[in-house]
């Protein structure tokens, strides 16, 4: 199952939604900001995509192929995420999308509470699904954020061997560990891009930042193609890059990746 995600800023990304789908034989598309130039199933490269319904949610757009193999299901909502039971073949597991609140307008504290919110939800459909869950989305976070690492929010980490313990233990409270394999993206052998650029004038400045992110549980790591993983920066032959190596057409990258469930 190929998966993709891309926060399109706004823009009439049509040509390059498609192009993106067709090229990485995506299955499932989610797609944020997409409200002035809205795309369609029909817009997309396989007739059989068909439209998620999200009640609750209208930052995102869900697109997945009919098969009669899989089975979506939302079983939660808010205006920040979406949790969907998805059943692939014999293989079943929860997907989490979000778009939590903009670095423009909110703080990694006000972040916090869409996530407290998600954990809490996951509390209850978790184990129905195995612990299986991947949360993908634009988090707004980098891997290093407070609310990505904290052990009381998502603790994440990017040691494999670390997860395999499935839980740590702080203040008395058991915490479950989610891997983060985005930390990848801020090697040079990455080309020093990201997910996001941002040029300000702040004392403090990243420029490439990873926000768009897949974090998943140890439970569903044996179903992660992680060499699979990418950031998007080619689509239909053009180049997303610039030469200064900011973004054009979105101000974000997609990325993609795939999961080996039969």
């Amino acid at each position: 199952m190929n998966i993709g995600f891309w926060n399109l800023n706004n823009k009439d990304l049509i040509a390059e939604v498609k192009g993106l789908a067709f090229e990485k034989s995506l299955d499932l598309i989610v797609l944020a900001e997409n409200f002035r130039h809205p795309i369609n199933s029909k817009d997309l490269s396989d007739p059989n995509f068909q439209y998620v319904r999200l009640k609750l949610n209208s930052r995102l757009k869900i697109f997945s192929l009919v098969s009669k193999n899989t089975q979506l299901r939302i079983l939660d909502e808010s205006p920040y995420y979406s949790i969907i039971g998805i059943t692939q073949c014999n293989t079943s597991f929860l997907l989490v999308v979000l778009h939590l609140p903009s670095k423009l307008w909110a703080t990694d504290d006000d972040r916090s509470i869409p996530i407290t919110a998600i954990l809490e939800a996951l509390k209850l459909h978790e184990k129905n699904f195995y612990n299986r869950t991947i949360v993908l989305g634009d988090f707004n976070l980098n891997p290093f954020s407070k609310p990505m690492i904290h052990a009381g929010l998502l603790n994440t980490t990017n040691c494999k061997k670390t997860v395999s313990n499935l839980k740590r233990k702080v203040a008395g409270t058991q915490c479950s560990y989610f891997y983060n394999p985005m930390w990848k993206f801020f090697s040079k052998d990455f080309d020093g891009f990201g997910t996001y650029y941002f040029h300000g004038s702040g004392a403090v400045i990243f420029k490439w930042n990873v926000f768009d992110q897949v974090i998943l549980r140890p439970e569903m790591l044996k179903f992660f193609d992680e060499p699979s993983l990418e950031v998007v920066t080619t689509i239909n032959g053009i180049d997303l890059v610039l030469k200064n190596k900011n973004i054009r057409k979105s101000d974000h990258f997609p990325i993609t990746f795939s999961l080996i469930v039969s």
